[in-house]
């Protein structure tokens, strides 16, 4: 159960049959961070991108002074990650802190280039 907001919030934009849903799961797994936990810092290579559950995350950095800039919150049904560090296998720009207790569906970068040929269904019309 612990996938069903995922699959809702995935759902909101395709029909997933059966076979998708598993495929997709084959793709993601499930994770708890505590409060205060970092998810990626500054500098790491971030090898997730995380789909919220329940929780809270913020995206921030550093500068070169010490100051920190807070980029932006992620709540429940949010992304969280460093896409670019992510995408590009390559030291993150920002920090991802869990605010509370942040449950989070991952997609691993286990094999990056295998997402580069996901056949996804047909979005729905808007």
């Amino acid at each position: 159960m612990k996938y069903a907001p995922f699959l809702n919030y995935i759902k909101n934009f395709v029909d997933l049959n059966e076979k998708e849903i598993t495929f997709l799961r084959s793709y993601t797994n499930y994770k708890k961070y505590f409060k205060g936990q970092y998810i990626v810092q500054q500098g790491e290579v971030c090898n997730h991108t995380n789909f919220i559950i329940s929780g809270c995350t913020e995206n921030f950095y550093i500068d070169q002074k010490g100051q920190e800039h807070i980029v932006t919150f992620a709540i429940e049904n949010w992304w969280s990650s460093d896409i670019s560090s992510f995408i590009t296998q390559k030291p993150s720009d920002f920090n991802v802190k869990c605010l509370e207790d942040t449950e989070v569906i991952q997609f691993t970068c286990q094999n990056p280039v295998s997402y580069t040929h996901l056949t996804l269904p047909t979005n729905r019309e808007v």
